[in-house]
């Protein structure tokens, strides 16, 4: 009943949100998005401290409809920025997801979201043949994955499973940043260069 119940929620977070992957996919199309990627990074790498490390069950108890709305905005933030990592986990362990829920879960949300940027970004003549190579053997590659670790998230211990998770946020976070470093970079030479000219102006004075 717990699988079906977030399957549902999973399954609202995925479907509904056509119109935000829609916005998205026009946002990413036209616009850049290096900003909200540093402070999703910063969000995820705060899992670590949320769950204090994956001991911690839960910070907050979710509710099932909190799932839509989150969707509607991760549906669109993905579609902008073409993956925001696995922002949503958050909300699955606060809400009560076993390891195997969680996956399930996450699974069918990724299969209804994916097909609904395809679809959006084929259109706006964004996605060409060079793209769906990488998608397929990406696709493919995680497939296999998936597989493998199988026998893995069996064996695993609620404590382990959700330490995992939230170390893969915060790995996941930490990459998001670092894609953006040179943003970061320029950013600290023009606040450093802003600095020593309000020094001069003010010694000239």
């Amino acid at each position: 009943m717990h699988f079906v119940a977030t399957s549902i929620g999973a399954s609202c977070a995925g479907i509904c949100p056509a119109p935000s992957q829609a916005a998205g996919a026009w946002l990413f199309a036209n616009a850049r998005a290096e900003w909200l990627q540093i402070f999703i990074g910063l969000y995820l790498i705060g899992a670590i401290l949320e769950f204090h490390g994956g001991a911690r069950e839960r910070s907050y108890r979710a509710r099932l409809w909190w799932f839509l709305p989150a969707g509607l905005i991760v549906s669109l933030l993905s579609a902008l920025m073409g993956t925001v990592g696995p922002v949503l986990n958050s909300l699955y362990l606060n809400y009560g997801s076993r390891k195997e829920t969680l996956v399930a879960t996450k699974s069918v949300n990724s299969f209804v979201t994916d097909i609904v940027k395809v679809t959006v970004f084929t259109g706006l003549g964004a996605f060409g043949g060079q793209a769906l190579a990488f998608g397929l053997a990406t696709g493919f590659g995680a497939a296999l994955a998936t597989l493998a670790a199988k026998p893995w998230l069996e064996r695993m211990s609620g404590r382990q499973f959700r330490t995992a998770v939230v170390m893969l946020m915060a790995v996941s976070g930490m990459l998001m940043i670092w894609k953006q470093h040179d943003l970061i970079v320029a950013l600290y030479h023009e606040l450093a260069f802003c600095l020593q000219a309000n020094q001069d102006e003010c010694v000239q004075t």
